[in-house]
């Protein structure tokens, strides 16, 4: 019985990642405590241009031009935090084409690398196993159920991770706005500020 709940769980977290809308998702609810209001916070993130070419690439160039900022968080589920939807800006988060929202672009082909789906992975948001994203991202956050992060091991492109204010990360609440920036690019590393501005 255990086991079965184990694997509803996890396909449950599988099938809010690639796009269903979570009713409960309204601005500012979630698992996570809210603290820090009203103040933002800088999370730093690594993006693996040899691992994932062309996904890092698309978000490397969505970030310069701006297309992030001002955008919300439009999901939040045990074990990931999502956003990158444009209409995350003015629509009401929990109608369902926020969570179908991209830049436009043809989608990405599927990456497949060896960062590991644990805490701190950034990865592709899409519309289902291997399939190449767009524009949205999430990162695995440690409130899933046991074996979730696994689970999406090779199933979605991980490209990134988060090297510092991992913490500020897993407090992240459904309409906190945000802002990214790029900080340094090289041949190996892309670091990017993904700054949160709590919901209010």
């Amino acid at each position: 019985m255990m086991q079965l709940l184990r694997h509803v769980a996890i396909f449950a977290a599988f099938a809010a990642i690639v796009g269903c809308t979570d009713e409960t998702n309204e601005p500012g609810t979630t698992t996570a405590p809210v603290v820090n209001k009203g103040e933002p916070v800088v999370i730093e993130l690594e993006l693996y241009p040899k691992k994932a070419p062309k996904t890092v690439e698309r978000i490397t160039s969505l970030i310069e031009s701006g297309f992030y900022d001002d955008m919300r968080f439009h999901r939040v589920i045990p074990g990931a935090v999502q956003w990158g939807s444009p209409l995350s800006r003015t629509m009401d988060l929990r109608d369902d084409r926020v969570g179908g929202g991209g830049s436009g672009k043809p989608n990405l082909p599927y990456e497949d690398t060896d960062v590991k789906m644990e805490p701190g992975a950034l990865a592709m948001a899409s519309t289902g196993a291997k399939v190449g994203g767009d524009s949205q991202m999430f990162i695995v956050t440690s409130s899933g159920p046991p074996g979730q992060a696994e689970a999406w091991q090779g199933s979605y492109a991980a490209f990134g991770k988060v090297t510092k204010n991992m913490e500020a990360a897993e407090k992240i609440l459904v309409g906190d706005t945000l802002k990214m920036k790029v900080t340094e690019k090289t041949p190996d590393v892309v670091k990017v500020e993904l700054t949160v501005i709590p919901y209010s």
